[in-house]
């Protein structure tokens, strides 16, 4: 169900009321909206840039079973990646960001994770595909569990890349760096999810981490991408 800016703010109120005993009413208002912006009476525009909610899951579902792409929230979506790291289920799903002509050039990137003791979250970014803006601008990505780069904890990260883009570095905070080929959108999640085919990256990494800076070259080796994030503070 594609949810508009007031269905989202009222499903953040579900679970905030949960102990409060009005769930039931927030669950029948998120219906309405939900008909209405289907019908296109509401909102049909997924909002480019972050969407983050993190929530204590604690509704007793089998944990194998989780919805991780309950939070997706278009019908028309693809399955990137799924994986585990330390007994976290993560997964990564990739969609079309607005019904425009040059939404499909501008496909958002959602990952999600349930850890083993019940906590869920989830990460949405939207965008174009780097380097289309400039070598020095950086890739959207979608990033849960880390942030703050203690090394202790899981970080699940996708990231949306130009097809000349075969392989990136990750420098991290902690001074360390990862390097991972990127994965081609096929054909057929192209389709599905109603986006052009590109490169992503979707990985689930057994530490906390921040992303300094994305290095990115194309198949003969040539960088193509060298930019700074922003994301972990100043450089020391």
């Amino acid at each position: 169900m594609r949810l508009g800016p007031l269905s989202l703010q009222l499903r953040k109120m579900s679970v905030l009321s949960l102990k409060r005993g009005v769930r039931p009413m927030i669950g029948k208002l998120l219906v309405v909206l939900g008909l209405l912006e289907l019908i296109g009476l509401g909102s049909a525009h997924v909002d480019a840039g972050v969407s983050k909610v993190a929530i204590e899951y604690r509704g007793g579902a089998e944990f194998d079973a989780f919805p991780l792409w309950k939070d997706v929230p278009v019908k028309a979506f693809a399955v990137a990646a799924e994986g585990r790291v330390r007994g976290t289920r993560w997964a990564a799903y990739v969609f079309r960001g607005t019904p425009s002509r040059e939404g499909g050039k501008r496909p958002c990137i959602d990952v999600a994770h349930i850890s083993a003791n019940g906590a869920y979250a989830y990460s949405i970014e939207c965008g174009p595909l780097a380097p289309a803006q400039g070598a020095d601008v950086p890739p959207i990505f979608a990033l849960t569990g880390g942030s703050s780069g203690s090394g202790v904890g899981e970080s699940i990260i996708g990231m949306t890349l130009a097809p000349e883009v075969v392989r990136v570095r990750l420098e991290l905070g902690s001074g360390m760096s990862i390097t991972r080929p990127t994965a081609y959108l096929s054909s057929r999640q192209s389709r599905k999810a109603h986006v052009v085919r590109f490169r992503y990256l979707a990985v689930g990494l057994a530490q906390d981490v921040c992303i300094r800076r994305v290095i990115g070259v194309d198949e003969q080796g040539r960088t193509v991408l060298d930019a700074a994030t922003g994301e972990c503070g100043p450089s020391t």
